[in-house]
């Protein structure tokens, strides 16, 4: 199973929502979770939400607040509701015959009402014993080495986070790409970024399956980078062309009028392209 979170800044932008279409096309996520906090998600074109091929749209509750976190998902997964709230939507599906639960987050700026959002998740992850991923933007940091330049990190905010973290047991997954998950866009000794976009399993998840891997994707659009989650119940089958070559063929009379024939064909492009293209032609004539 593959899961795609992004905090899109500019969803209403054509040039964002066209990024958005060729990152869902190319990477092809099971669940894919958007956090918005800039433009309604009802004011994005239906022709959006139909060329990702994704079903199932729901979105988060925020009382007098328009929702700012969304997911869409294949038909095929039916993921069930367990919880939408203002900081979180919790999904029941089912990845290889095994019910997981995930967690989208979008959590608030201020530490104080994240409170709310780490006593929820608490109460769910007690209640619900099978595997959990957590992800998205916790707007939270453990500690001053997730963190670059700017002021130090409230020490009441990253005591939280971690209480919250190991009181429950969770695993904070290593990630893969960039190191820092955000950043102000500024530059020079204005330059700040932060590791504010995480994912957290439990040992559940890990012992359920062979491998979770946590990958940033290309920043575009946003000063956020997307986060990809691939699920692996059993090894990934990694299918590699090769050329192998045996010696006995030099002992073959046609062998090099075969190669030299073969090697004049015509590519253009880079050396790479160009040899890369010459040993695909070559190779089935061996």
């Amino acid at each position: 199973m593959r899961l795609l979170f992004w905090n899109i800044q500019g969803i209403g932008n054509n040039e964002t929502q066209i990024y958005l279409l060729n990152m869902v096309r190319y990477y092809r996520p099971f669940l894919l979770f958007l956090a918005q906090p800039m433009v309604s998600f009802s004011s994005v074109p239906i022709w959006v939400w139909h060329n990702v091929q994704l079903n199932n749209h729901t979105i988060n509750i925020r009382e007098n607040n328009i929702p700012n976190l969304s997911d869409a998902s294949k038909s095929h997964l039916a993921p069930i509701i367990l919880l939408r709230c203002e900081q979180c939507i919790v999904l029941s599906c089912v990845s290889d015959n095994t019910i997981v639960y995930v967690a989208s987050i979008y959590a608030h700026t201020n530490y104080v009402n994240r409170k709310a959002l780490w006593e929820e998740l608490s109460v769910l992850l007690s209640t619900y014993s099978r595997p959990w991923l957590l992800l998205g933007d916790f707007n939270s940091i453990l500690g001053a080495h997730e963190k670059y330049r700017g002021r130090a990190p409230l020490n009441a905010s990253c005591s939280d986070f971690t209480h919250w973290s190991n009181f429950n047991s969770l695993i904070h997954l290593d990630t893969k790409g960039a190191r820092y998950t955000w950043s102000n866009n500024k530059y020079a000794s204005s330059f700040i970024a932060q590791r504010l976009d995480t994912e957290i399993c439990n040992e559940a998840m890990l012992d359920s399956f062979y491998a979770v891997s946590c990958n940033t994707l290309l920043r575009s659009h946003s000063d956020h980078f997307p986060i990809i989650v691939n699920i692996h119940k059993t090894p990934p089958v990694e299918t590699v062309p090769r050329l192998k070559f045996f010696k006995v063929w030099t002992s073959s009379l046609s062998f090099q009028d075969l190669v030299s024939s073969s090697w004049k064909v015509a590519i253009t492009g880079s050396p790479m392209y160009v040899l890369k293209h010459k040993l695909k032609h070559l190779k089935p004539l061996l």
